[in-house]
């Protein structure tokens, strides 16, 4: 039932810091009686963790594609520039990425996903680039542009709820890129009611923040 019950499930860092304290709230909320477990673990975990059946689904994104999990869109969302309010960037509607390394860029280390795709845009437009800081944390990156020290290049929802207030957000056009974050099971698993009803509230949760940020 709803009234008692757990649900355990996974989330990488940035998602556990950023939007699901809001959606673990609202659930709360909603749910009282309802326990709730989250495992923020390295993206490389992720799916592991919904095999090995220690979390019920995991939140986040997946590269290519796995036989072994079913995925279901959350949101699609856009790689921006992120930079601070008084920042030149902030004073553009959008800006193509051609332009990005006018400015000191602050990007993801070398084995994440999103830094694949960074330099992979960079390539696929012939364009020389070399960032000035890197950092595998995603706080660790935004700090480091919330001290003015450059700006970088992340999915927007990474940066809607995270405790960076005069941080802002521009779109980044020539290309588009998109990014899904996805809910991550095993096929054939049916969710528990409790789980259910978790999710049910994190695609209203995240949803409404995507489109407030």
């Amino acid at each position: 039932g709803r009234t008692r019950g757990h649900v355990k499930f996974a989330a990488t860092p940035a998602l556990a810091a950023g939007q699901m304290p809001q959606v673990l709230a609202a659930f709360r909320t909603e749910y009282p009686g309802v326990k709730a477990t989250m495992l923020d673990v390295s993206p490389d975990l992720l799916v592991d963790k919904v095999l090995e059946e220690e979390a019920e689904f995991a939140v986040g994104t997946v590269d290519g594609s796995d036989d072994r999990i079913a995925l279901e869109t959350l949101i699609r969302d856009e790689f921006c520039a992120i930079c601070r309010e008084d920042s030149p960037i902030a004073r553009l509607d959008s800006l193509a990425w051609a332009a990005m390394p006018n400015f000191p860029i602050v990007t993801p280390t070398k084995n994440s996903s999103i830094r694949s795709t960074i330099d992979d845009v960079f390539r696929r437009i012939g364009v020389e680039f070399v960032p000035d800081y890197e950092a595998s944390l995603l706080t660790t990156i935004l700090a480091l542009v919330a001290q003015g020290l450059g700006v970088s290049i992340l999915p927007r929802h990474l940066i809607a709820r995270l405790h960076f207030p005069g941080l802002t957000t521009r779109t980044l056009t020539g290309p588009n890129i998109i990014r899904e974050l996805s809910i991550i099971t095993k096929p054939r698993r049916t969710l528990s009611c409790a789980a259910q009803s978790f999710l049910e509230i994190a695609r209203r949760t995240i949803v409404r923040h995507l489109t407030k940020a």
